[in-house]
């Protein structure tokens, strides 16, 4: 029975054979394959036995990846019973949906990779069994291997490419990645040594070794941890690479893995949000903690180089040259709640759309001419 599912035409064939020869070994009214997008942790199809009038996926599908069970399997990387829905709050109803009281579900993983969920239920309590979990284990293993066959959304990955990804991933938004995954050449560039023109933001919170009292944990906690989630949504949402330095401060790099024209504007932009953002964690710490924890910045562009050093276990991106010494140095020279621009980003972007405010001019390398500089101004 089971050996006619990789011959189906097509992936959501097989797995609906798949599908019906769980519901049928474990006697289950309901079954469902959930496919996601582990990258951006959204459900890509549903393939479902009794389709019905159930909630259409778009509205469904993030309760269901956030709070339903489908969500929690995917987190535990495990598969689990609910002997009684109405007991267990991991169980979302679903409208158009008869009312089920007993589930199963097992997540799919290829490696380290989630794949999706397959899901039964029943209207009785206290269906399934160890032994049905044990079924669905191997029918999940299979319908992974189905997935090979079909590769299904790139699923068998050169050994290179998955280097790439999981080496940017630490820097990149998941849709800058996406969108490089679909141009070999390009993804295999950005890990090169190369060269580059960038515009970097280097940013630095200043205050908070007052807090002798806060363990490593808290400080993470309370702190460093929402600062940096903060910026590098910014930095993301603005498609820069976001490069942890230390737990206070960061570097921003626009222009990698490719240089477009509007770097500089970019990079502005997230400066400003980066200001704004920290001013409303300000706030709060100020409230919660009694500390003023400011923010100061420094925006340049220039030379910035990028290489892959790497040994047995590990690899990981390296970030120097002249646009990060400055970019660093701008930072050193701000006041607190202050973001400095250096003059070559001027002559990068179109100025009129940010307020900069002069100041004096300063070296900044050793034995270079002091060069102007200005003050970035909040936009709100």
């Amino acid at each position: 029975m089971i050996s006619s599912v990789i011959e189906q035409p097509n992936l959501e064939r097989a797995l609906t054979e798949l599908l019906r020869i769980a519901a049928e070994v474990t006697e289950s009214s309901h079954g469902t394959f959930l496919l996601i997008d582990p990258e951006a942790n959204v459900i890509r199809a549903r393939i479902t036995l009794n389709e019905g009038n159930i909630l259409p996926l778009n509205v469904a599908a993030a309760p269901i990846l956030k709070h339903g069970l489908a969500g929690w399997v995917l987190r535990t990387q495990r598969g689990v019973i609910i002997d009684d829905i109405e007991r267990d709050t991991r169980w979302i109803p679903t409208p158009g949906l008869e009312l089920m009281r007993s589930a199963l579900a097992m997540p799919l993983f290829h490696g380290d990779r989630p794949l999706g969920v397959l899901t039964l239920a029943d209207p009785m309590p206290y269906r399934y069994s160890r032994r049905s979990l044990a079924l669905v284990a191997a029918l999940a293993a299979y319908a992974v291997s189905v997935m090979v066959h079909h590769r299904y959304e790139g699923i068998v990955e050169p050994a290179e490419v998955v280097r790439a990804r999981r080496l940017l991933s630490a820097y990149l938004a998941p849709e800058t990645i996406r969108e490089l995954m679909g141009n070999r050449s390009r993804l295999m560039q950005a890990l090169q040594p190369q060269v580059m023109t960038a515009t970097l933001v280097h940013g630095c919170l200043r205050g908070i070794e007052r807090l002798t009292d806060m363990t490593v944990h808290q400080l993470i906690e309370r702190i460093t941890g929402p600062f940096h989630s903060e910026c590098r949504a910014i930095v993301h949402q603005l498609q820069g690479a976001y490069i942890i330095l230390d737990e206070r401060s960061f570097c921003a790099a626009f222009g990698f893995p490719q240089p477009r024209f509007d770097d500089a504007t970019r990079a502005l932009q997230a400066a400003q949000q980066i200001q704004a953002a920290v001013t409303r964690l300000r706030l709060r710490w100020q409230q919660e903690l009694g500390v003023d924890v400011t923010i100061a910045g420094g925006v340049t562009t220039g030379q910035l180089a990028v290489g892959v050093i790497e040994d047995d276990q590990t690899a990981t991106l390296v970030w120097s040259g002249t646009a990060m010494r400055e970019a660093r140095r701008l930072c050193q020279l701000a006041r607190n709640d202050e973001i400095i621009v250096g003059d070559s980003v001027l002559k990068m972007t179109n100025v009129h759309q940010f307020t900069l405010d002069p100041l004096a001019p300063v070296s900044l390398s050793n034995g270079d001419d002091p060069a102007p500089v200005y003050r970035l101004v909040s936009s709100s």
